[in-house]
């Protein structure tokens, strides 16, 4: 077994006595440092040296150790560096301007050398636990995952239903699920499991309790509380109860609800446990029961659809949240019916189509986007087996005057990696990658690891009141951590505050997009200055 490296300390102060009493205190307990005598240097030093911890003096020559700390928090790599400021000065107003810049901690002039050591374990500590416990939980959902896909999609409904109700009710903690359909909005059905937990209701299920069903689903994944969610609690009843929609909560076609044994299972975990599982449940569920239902729709009318006047692509601007600049622009499909894009393409999957309409979309997207300005951008969704299989691909990014970003969706497991990664190499052009819904759907960690994209989308769901919910907070920081080492930009969906603008860019997330940045535009929009203008200005409200 190779030995392990001590962590590496980084000393930043312009006194030369101060410096080696730091150095010194810190070798002797073993471990590795280097020294910088002014701000710039110590950015010079972290831009080619990893660094476990800085201690940074707070007035200094060229740079100050708030204005270090401050450019370093801007950038995604350093942002959950641990930094203890050391200060002169024991003013409150001193340590509050060192804190709020980001600094970790700080330490009082003369610096007794117990404490400084002391300080710089206790940092490391909690550094290395945090990465401890990130590893872990994806190194669980990832297993999770594995496990679903062992489910054969080919199987009938109930079976399928079946099969994954068995499955989460295996995982740890997991006391009981079910997973209910809504032929209509004002209909449900138990597809599978046990309704032994609050909600009950096997069979012939009162209208006033799938109305409610229907409600919750729409609210999107939820932690149900005593007090605010009574319909599914009893007072007797100490379990954690779940639920999380299946399709988009706007217009779920069911819903999935599990118990934890006691309150073992937590919000973090069971939030996620909720989203990765519904993300499975709704690629293999959802066409079944449309198809059992009789709802899809025949080829004929889905390309009739495509054809349709005022059937037409929208483009959504990206934003880079540390520099305030567009970068890029999201390519949307929009029907003139009115159907959602996944709604059609899931008629046309049934209707044996779909990789015919996916790729014209991408045509569509690809040929649509002249009025753009010329240096960013653009993407577009593509399944993996449009990706790997279809011919007319390359035929399509060729034309392309622009560089291109092939959004890679949920729709299906990637069966063969090193196909995926030959595909996008060879395509003219050569596309970036980027792996939609980060934190939820079909093997999207996975697909991280094995694909190494240029992007990483942040589903909405996670960027939704994110300001006020550190539950939120934590899981985006962890995939910041997850996105960056895999040198892959973090890309936040569906932007809509300042707040939650603020929270996502001081967490370190690289690019974004929702309303609060721009609307999805037909024509020729607003210039970038504008963009970066409202960009700028969101951040400083």
């Amino acid at each position: 077994m190779a030995p392990v490296e001590p962590p590496v300390i980084l000393i930043v102060d312009d006194d030369a006595s101060t410096r080696a009493l730091y150095v010194a205190t810190l070798k002797r307990a073993d471990y590795k440092v280097i020294s910088a005598t002014n701000g710039q240097e110590a950015i010079d030093i972290l831009g080619s040296t990893p660094v476990e911890c800085m201690i940074i003096d707070s007035k200094m020559p060229i740079l100050t150790g708030p204005e270090v700390i401050e450019q370093l928090r801007a950038e995604p790599v350093f942002s959950l560096l641990p930094i203890i400021m050391v200060t002169g000065s024991d003013e409150p107003s001193d340590m509050i301007t060192g804190l709020n810049k980001g600094a970790n901690d700080y330490l009082v002039k003369p610096v007794d050398p117990t404490e400084l050591l002391a300080r710089v374990r206790a940092q490391l500590r909690v550094s290395e636990s945090w990465l401890d416990a990130s590893k872990a939980s994806l190194g669980r959902r990832m297993a999770l995952v594995d496990t679903f896909s062992n489910i054969d999609p080919l199987a009938e409904l109930d079976q399928v239903a079946s099969a994954m109700v068995d499955q989460i009710n295996a995982y740890e903690n997991v006391k009981s699920a079910c997973i209910y359909a809504f032929p209509r909005k004002d209909s449900a059905l138990l597809l599978a499991g046990q309704a032994n937990h609050p909600v009950g209701h096997d069979r012939d299920i009162p209208k006033n309790v799938t109305l409610s069903l229907y409600s919750l689903a729409e609210r999107g994944p939820s932690l149900l509380k005593p007090g605010v969610d009574e319909r599914w609690w009893s007072e007797s009843n100490s379990d954690n109860v779940f639920s999380c929609p299946l399709g988009e909560k706007e217009s779920p076609f069911g819903i999935l609800i599990f118990t934890s044994r006691g309150a073992a299972l937590r919000e973090a975990s069971g939030l996620s446990l909720l989203v990765d599982v519904a993300g499975i449940a709704t690629t293999l569920l959802g066409p079944k029961l449309r198809r059992a239902l009789g709802q899809a729709a025949s080829a004929k009318e889905i390309r009739a659809a495509m054809k349709a006047p005022g059937t037409q692509i929208a483009y959504q601007p990206i934003v880079d949240l540390q520099s305030h600049q567009l970068v890029g622009f999201e390519a949307l499909a929009r029907f003139s019916d009115g159907v959602r894009p996944d709604h059609r393409l899931s008629d046309a999957a049934m209707a044996g189509i779909r990789d015919e309409i996916e790729l014209e979309l991408f045509r569509l997207a690809v040929d649509s986007c002249d009025h753009l300005p010329s240096q960013v951008w653009v993407s577009a969704n593509l399944s993996a087996a449009v990706l790997v299989e279809h011919p007319g691909l390359g035929e399509v990014t060729r034309r392309s005057q622009r560089k291109l970003v092939v959004e890679l969706t949920e729709n299906e497991p990637v069966s063969d990696y090193e196909k995926v990664r030959t595909a996008i190499g060879s395509l003219a052009g050569e596309p970036l990658l980027s792996i939609d819904d980060a934190g939820a759907g079909y093997a999207s960690l996975r697909h991280i690891f094995e694909l190494s994209p240029a992007f990483v989308k942040l589903d909405r769901e996670w960027v939704f009141g994110i300001d006020s919910d550190p539950i939120r907070q934590a899981l985006v920081e962890s995939l910041v951590i997850f996105s960056h080492r895999s040198g892959a930009k973090l890309v936040a969906e569906g932007i809509e505050t300042s707040s939650e603008l603020k929270t996502l860019a001081n967490a370190g997330v690289n690019l974004g997009q929702g309303y609060l940045l721009g609307k999805p535009m037909f024509a020729p929009g607003e210039p970038p200055a504008i963009i970066s203008s409202r960009l700028k200005n969101a951040l400083d409200g």
